[in-house]
């Protein structure tokens, strides 16, 4: 599926029959993505497979990983790489809550980087549903003690202040 979906960018819009041929195999191989069950390594690896071509395939199933604790463990004992890619992955699909849950597996363990993306992501996901200043201060300030010495909390605080309206509360995340 994904040769056929990359071959089917380099051929020219006037070959119709071979664009035809790359495009029965995509839909069919599409189809055939979600149909069987699997579980682990598995799953995390048709999820990132599927980014490009069905996202909404994979933010599921990369999803279905989080909610299962013995790959999240799994994952933490062999220092939370993957789950530190889930997270961006699913931050990049604007399944923003998934990411701020895969962080913060991470984040239990120590790990900086994660906290930072965790303190980002919860930031953004305030953003994402709109919250009212009370709300947005809650967050800032909960991304903050998450991750004191990273900017990028401070940043994203800032440009959701400037999104709702509140341009004196954005320059306070800056000082």
């Amino acid at each position: 599926t994904w040769a056929a979906r990359r071959a089917l960018g380099s051929v020219p819009t006037d070959q119709s029959f071979r664009r035809g041929t790359l495009e029965q195999k995509v839909k069919s191989g599409l189809g055939a993505l979600g149909t069987a069950p699997l579980v682990g390594d598995a799953l995390f690896f048709r999820g990132v497979a599927a980014v490009d071509l069905a996202p909404d395939q994979a933010a599921r199933d990369l999803r279905v990983l989080l909610a299962r604790r013995t790959w999240i463990e799994r994952e933490k004992r062999a220092g939370g790489e993957r789950l530190l890619f889930v997270g961006d992955v699913l931050l990049c699909l604007g399944q923003i809550d998934g990411a701020v849950e895969a962080y913060r597996h991470v984040a239990e363990g120590g790990s900086g980087v994660a906290k930072e993306r965790a303190a980002t992501a919860l930031v953004l996901s305030a953003l994402q549903s709109g919250a009212e200043r009370g709300s947005l201060d809650a967050t800032y300030l909960q991304a903050e003690a998450l991750a004191p010495s990273s900017p990028w909390p401070a940043l994203a605080a800032a440009f959701a202040f400037v999104a709702a309206g509140d341009s004196d509360a954005a320059l306070g995340c800056c000082r």
